[in-house]
């Protein structure tokens, strides 16, 4: 029994098992459905926003339809960030920046999505992996819009919401590396009162900001 057990563990530590609770996830249906929490900002020239995603229906449209997991814009014009399925985007001093699309997610698949902005480069990881790049400068634009997990930042929706189940929300004013994203992608992030640069972490067991900032 004993062996069994420390045989099932380390096949999870070697293959990197999701081994959350699925009880917390939040589900957004139709549009309008989402989480807002408030106007937060990322300022200067470093960013990681992180979200673990499954859609459960199909979109019709281009690849910007795959749904808006986490949105702080109403255009190119005046992201300060945007995080989405397939791709992602930031508006700074210097313009508009977005990552090439790439292959679509697949229905009913959980994946681990992230946006990286380091002052040089603004690069989209996929369970862990460097899917697309562009070069990118300059300090990040600042809006008065309410951060929208699930849908458009903007009054009015245009579409553009996810379908599906959302969790493990993390936005960060530090440009995390590709190891440290994988490291606690299939996790819950441990000790989040005290994590560096960490502005906001969202499950959904709650509405709290599991950070600490009300």
């Amino acid at each position: 029994m004993k062996r069994t057990l420390l045989l099932f563990i380390l096949f999870i530590l070697q293959n990197n098992v999701h081994s959350q609770s699925c009880n917390n996830w939040l589900k957004t249906q139709l549009v309008g459905q989402s989480v807002k929490i408030g106007d937060l900002d990322v300022v200067g020239n470093q960013m990681t926003v992180e979200a673990e995603i499954n859609r459960i229906f199909p979109y019709v449209g281009t690849y910007i339809y795959a749904g808006d997991i986490v949105s702080k814009h109403a255009g190119p014009p005046n992201a300060n960030y945007l995080l989405r399925p397939n791709n992602v985007e930031i508006t700074t001093t210097n313009g508009y920046f977005i990552t090439p699309p790439i292959c679509n997610i697949e229905l009913n698949k959980t994946y681990h999505i992230a946006l990286v902005y380091n002052g040089t480069s603004l690069k989209f990881y996929r369970n862990g992996f460097l899917m697309s790049q562009v070069a990118a400068t300059g300090d990040l634009f600042q809006n008065d819009l309410i951060t929208t997990i699930g849908d458009y930042a903007y009054s009015t929706p245009v579409g553009t919401n996810f379908l599906g189940y959302i969790n493990e929300v993390r936005i960060w004013n530090v440009a995390r590396s590709q190891v440290q994203i994988k490291s606690f992608m299939n996790i819950a992030l441990p000790s989040p009162t005290t994590q560096p640069g960490l502005l906001a972490y969202y499950t959904f067991d709650g509405l709290l900001n599991k950070q600490g900032n009300s």
